[in-house]
């Protein structure tokens, strides 16, 4: 089962700040959950993360990554895809999955998260 996503986690991994997912949560732009007895406790499923990135990934209005150009470090593809950090690495050293060396540290391109 893959672990849910923290509100600091998921704004982490979009690339913005913790008050600009919980305002996304409350609208519905990003669905999660908010935990009954829990005041204010998000908790947001990896596919919907990965889903809102893909689908905002052209967005100029949504920024998704900024530092990285479309890029989620390969930590963060894992969770997005529900693997560990090293099954991420080795799909992409196989070939399985595209990824790109960027100063010295691999990121894999967010529309490879389209088909995976």
């Amino acid at each position: 089962m893959i672990q849910p996503l923290s509100l600091v986690e998921a704004a982490k991994m979009l690339g913005v700040e913790k008050s600009t997912v919980a305002r996304w949560l409350r609208t519905g732009k990003l669905l999660g959950k908010q935990m009954s007895g829990q005041r204010g406790q998000w908790v947001i499923d990896p596919e919907d993360v990965r889903r809102y990135i893909v689908a905002h990934k052209d967005d100029p209005h949504h920024r998704v990554t900024p530092a990285r150009n479309g890029h989620l470090s390969v930590t963060e593809a894992a969770k997005i895809l529900g693997l560990s950090r090293q099954a991420t690495y080795n799909r992409g050293k196989a070939g399985t999955l595209q990824m790109e060396k960027i100063d010295g540290r691999w990121y894999v391109p967010v529309g490879e998260l389209d088909g995976n």
